[in-house]
């Protein structure tokens, strides 16, 4: 990618794109979030590299994510509306990132096959839908609509999480039944809103929407840390 005052450039499918960053939305020693903004008339003299620690997400009006490393996801593209693109950026030393997917990609095929492929047939599925699972890294979409749950899950990996609507969800145990944390109050989950979680804050859960608005999230696993 390449750094400019106005805009930077990255490559789609082999064509530069441009962009403007709009907003930066997180900013810390673990990784770069900005929403940005396509522009029409890239530079496409300018030459440009792909970055292993760069990973993007798409979310559309209809409210779907769509995720890709070191690209745009193409998929996204195909008629759809977009709602807000975000670009994330790993700070971590580039080679743990590339050590971490050629682990993965060393591992057994028909295994990864089928965790990319169960979505929520997966005993321990984290989201609703697995968009990248490189080794380095899990990004989920995570979806629930009005009185809905998630399967009761254990989290294995520091991850952070990004909402992308308002809406009112209780967290439950293994047996269905809110939490101490949810026992009484409900949690109002605010668009923007922002929460990570270290190796000593991970726990199992279940997670129900109890609002009347639909429930959506991107999670980020961090599988290299």
């Amino acid at each position: 990618y390449y750094y400019s005052s106005l805009f930077i450039i990255i490559i789609t499918m082999g064509i530069p794109v441009a962009f403007d960053i709009l907003e930066t939305i997180v900013d810390n020693d673990i990784l770069l979030i900005s929403k940005i903004k396509l522009l029409d008339d890239p530079d496409a003299s300018i030459e440009v590299d792909y970055d292993e620690c760069l990973y993007f997400i798409v979310h559309d009006v209809q409210q779907n994510l769509f995720a890709a490393a070191a690209t745009l996801p193409q998929q996204a593209f195909d008629g759809r509306r977009i709602k807000g693109i975000y670009r994330i950026l790993l700070k971590s030393e580039e080679k743990y990132v590339i050590e971490s997917r050629r682990n993965k990609n060393n591992s057994n095929k028909e295994e990864e096959n089928n965790i990319n492929n169960s979505n929520n047939k997966n005993n321990n599925m984290i989201g609703t839908k697995l968009l990248v699972g490189d080794g380095a890294v899990n990004i989920y979409e995570f979806k629930l609509f009005p009185g809905s749950s998630c399967d009761y899950h254990t989290h294995e990996y520091p991850y952070m999480f990004f909402n992308l609507t308002n809406s009112v969800t209780k967290e439950l145990d293994e047996h269905g039944t809110p939490t101490a944390k949810n026992a009484v109050a409900s949690t109002i989950q605010k668009n923007g809103d922002i929460v990570f979680a270290s190796r000593e804050e991970l726990s199992s859960h279940a997670l129900r929407n109890v609002g009347s608005g639909l429930f959506l999230q991107f999670i980020l696993e961090f599988c290299y840390l």
